[in-house]
């Protein structure tokens, strides 16, 4: 442990920051790493950035399981007052993705470092038992990086300590061959090592080991429902926390990676013929030896992204089939998304938000690929035209322009990605304590044009507190009330707003309640139900529809218009 120490500090703005001269020191299993102090809105916080909590995953520990770093006790204290690299990706995306000020400038192989953000206040009789807030970050598992995230304000106003890591993303993280040669999910297994990591060393920082919380946005809230569901990360961990992704979302999980691996060793000259003459093993070492910038490279056009994969191992079956058996240890758990969480999908077609709108023929295009957001894969194709005119004809709009085309189109994203989030809720409510949320208000430095409600990530600058610096009166209040709910759910399971005079109650049949997050909430923010035609429609209808064996493109509405599955444009 160490010691604390007082600053008295003028501040000028609500989140002035005051560098101590005070540099704690923390022993941890490998060796003692040298943070620093400073003040955050007059709270005391140590801080440690780029402690490994891997070995360097490079050279002949590519494509495997991660390890345990090497001991440093004998070289002397460790420096932990810089960021380290972000993991190696695709750099172009990320600030389009996520916005400005997310730009990554240094990328490594090396990169399995974790950051830590301790609240040291007065109050030292608590020094010991903080709750952990453990945050793993989105990008589809193709982008993103645990360094991008300043959790000072968060650990400062929830009153928690904060952790955020680095994990390997794309084809280093994530090729398998589907056989023991390389069987994949090593980003996830990364995050395993991280949490364990956590329950061995976060007492020395303060942190209480049976008080920690794993939240995730977007691809790292996916990898929360996986944690949960794995037998492997069972008691890392007591509650969890997904935001902007379901577990019960299949888009995410992989198949017939093997094509993949094939495509991408012929792009680098490597053996590309997984069989009998031609080994996994001998594929896989000589993409051992790939320069990583050409793996980078050549995996953007390796016939689909590398992300999770059943590997029998990590994953051991299909994660829906898992949820809905609830044969899984449950924690209390809050999952919730954005009103136009469609907004990354569709910020990937040109000019789409800059733009007049879209054309009905650019509407028939992009909404037939949407079904593939809810379904398990591979969709059968001689379903494909039934689902395209299912879809289409729900979300048509009443009155045909291009900018209603557009609407529309973001209304069927939001509804299939948020229908997801109330599924996982249902399934996972017969297991555990679950609370839902949906997220409304439109922020005023918001990315989108005025059409367009909260979109995806844009609920990331209340929970972080970046909001307190040039959001309104209201805003800042959320994103403080925002960050305390988070701390109590930490430390209680308890996630009431107002100081606890929000009773937000937990999700289930039959009342389905769920909470509206917004400005200026009270009581009559908690909902019955979301969307009831909506959730039918891409929980129900369209997974039943997908298992006909033969397409009758007119036959599957009708019929599902008499099973009142809400199929009309007008249904929500």
């Amino acid at each position: 442990m160490y010691s604390m120490l007082n600053c008295a500090v003028a501040f000028q703005t609500l989140c002035a920051v005051c560098v101590l001269s005070h540099k704690p020191i923390v022993k941890t299993s490998k060796g003692s790493v040298r943070g620093f102090a400073k003040n955050v809105n007059g709270v005391h916080m140590s801080i440690f950035l780029g402690i490994p909590y891997a070995k360097p995953p490079t050279e002949m520990l590519r494509f495997k399981p991660p390890e345990s770093p090497d001991s440093w006790n004998s070289s002397g204290i460790m420096n932990a007052t810089l960021s380290k690299p972000s993991c190696p990706q695709n750099k172009d995306g990320l600030s389009n993705a996520f916005g400005p000020g997310f730009e990554i400038t240094e990328t490594n192989e090396d990169c399995l470092y974790l950051n830590i953000f301790v609240p040291g206040t007065s109050r030292n009789s608590q020094f010991g038992s903080w709750a952990v807030v453990v945050f793993l970050h989105g990008g589809d598992f193709q982008m993103g990086s645990g360094t991008l995230y300043d959790g000072t304000v968060l650990a400062s106003y929830g009153n928690v300590i904060v952790v955020t890591m680095n994990f390997r993303i794309g084809v280093l993280g994530f090729l398998s061959t589907e056989d023991p040669a390389a069987p994949g999910n090593w980003g996830l297994l990364d995050q395993r090592l991280a949490l364990q990591w956590i329950q061995d060393n976060i007492h020395g920082f303060g942190g209480a080991r049976k008080k920690v919380t794993i939240f995730g946005h977007g691809s790292g809230a996916y990898s929360v429902g996986l944690h949960i569901l794995s037998p492997m990360s069972r008691g890392l961990f007591a509650r969890a926390i997904s935001l902007g992704g379901a577990i019960a979302s299949p888009a995410l999980l992989n198949t017939d990676l093997r094509m993949r691996v094939r495509h991408l060793a012929m792009m680098v000259d490597c053996p590309s013929v997984i069989k009998d003459e031609v080994s996994s093993e001998k594929v896989v070492s000589c993409l051992r030896k790939v320069p990583v910038p050409d793996l980078i490279r050549h995996d953007q056009h390796s016939d689909g992204a590398f992300t999770p994969t059943v590997d029998n191992h990590f994953i051991l079956r299909d994660p829906v089939t898992i949820l809905k058996s609830t044969n899984f240890t449950a924690v209390d758990y809050i999952i919730g998304g954005n009103a136009d969480e469609g907004t990354n999908i569709a910020n990937n077609i040109q000019n789409f938000f800059t733009g007049p709108g879209m054309s009905q023929s650019d509407f028939d295009k992009y909404t037939s690929s949407i079904s593939s957001l809810a379904l398990k894969k591979p969709i059968p194709k001689i379903v494909e035209p039934t689902l395209a005119a299912m879809i289409s004809s729900k979300y048509y709009p009443r009155e045909v322009n291009h900018g209603n085309f557009r609407r529309s189109y973001l209304d069927a994203l939001g509804d299939v990605m948020n229908s997801k989030i109330f599924e996982t809720g249902m399934y996972y409510s017969k297991r555990g304590k679950v609370f839902v949320y949906q997220f409304t208000h439109k922020p005023s430095h918001a990315r989108f044009p005025s059409y367009v409600g909260p979109g995806h990530t844009e609920e990331l600058p209340f929970i972080f507190g970046y909001i307190l610096k040039n959001g309104t009166d209201n805003e800042k209040k959320l994103s403080a009330d925002w960050m305390k709910t988070w701390g109590d759910f930490a430390r209680t399971g308890n996630p009431n707003f107002n100081n606890g005079s929000l009773v937000w109650t937990p999700y289930g049949s039959p009342s389905r309640s769920y909470l509206q997050i917004t400005v200026n909430m009270t009581n009559q923010n908690i909902n019955s139900e979301w969307k009831p035609g909506a959730r039918r429609f891409w929980n129900e209808a369209v997974p039943e529809v997908a298992k006909l064996t033969r397409s009758t493109p007119k036959m599957p509405v009708m019929k599902c218009n008499n099973l009142n599955w809400g199929l009309s444009a007008n249904a929500v």
